[in-house]
């Protein structure tokens, strides 16, 4: 994820940790007002030293440049938040996923919905997926699109924003795949509609759903 650097050091991609007690009140707005890419992972408050005692709470700082930039440039920025020592980025993905310990069960969890980012940073735009995860997550929407009755598109993106600390992806997913997802619901729709499918017992009882709600539009 990050590896040791030296001043001389230039890299697109860098990290560094914040501590609570050691931030200005206005640390926000200086991240805001750097105008570079980053994120700041969940307040990491109930990591375990390898002695079990509590770790210090702290952030995780991820910034994106546009291009290569030295040690001495970001770690001015870090300066600016009483953060630690730089370090060089070799993998955003990895590092992204360690904010919540994604990848590492065995460790405190947190909220993927807690990580702030800034100044436009998407960590979508780093493509950290595999065609695997893809297929889940388009698996998962469709999924969701049945077991909650959903007919509309609006009403799914609604229904994933609504719950995006548990399908962030999905939600991601849903609003790039707009036509995609509409006209799925729209032959849904159609299908039910007409009679065409064949009902088991369990669709009988969403087909009776389905038919109250469509009456009521």
């Amino acid at each position: 994820m990050a590896e040791n650097n030296t001043s001389n050091k230039k890299s697109r991609y860098w990290s560094f940790v914040i501590y609570p007690e050691s931030l200005p009140e206005n640390w926000k707005d200086l991240l805001t007002d750097t105008h570079i890419k980053l994120c700041v992972s969940p307040l990491h408050d109930k990591d375990i030293n390898p002695t079990g005692e509590l770790k210090k709470p702290h952030y995780h700082v991820l910034l994106v440049f546009d291009g290569p930039t030295t040690y001495n440039r970001v770690n001015s920025i870090s300066q600016l938040l009483n953060g630690t020592i730089c370090q060089v980025v070799s993998n955003v993905g990895g590092l992204y996923r360690y904010f919540t310990h994604k990848d590492n069960p065995e460790k405190a969890q947190y909220k993927e919905c807690d990580i702030l980012s800034f100044n436009g940073f998407n960590i979508i735009d780093y493509d950290i997926l595999s065609n695997s995860d893809y297929f889940l997550i388009r698996d998962n929407i469709f999924s969701i699109i049945y077991q909650e009755n959903i007919i509309e598109y609006s009403c799914l993106i609604d229904f994933l924003r609504k719950h995006q600390d548990v399908y962030f992806y999905e939600y991601d997913f849903a609003c790039k795949n707009s036509y995609l997802f509409d006209k799925y619901l729209t032959s849904r729709r159609f299908v039910y509609m007409q009679g065409l499918s064949n009902k088991t017992e369990n669709e009988k009882v969403f087909s009776f759903d389905l038919d109250k709600r469509l009456k009521e539009k």
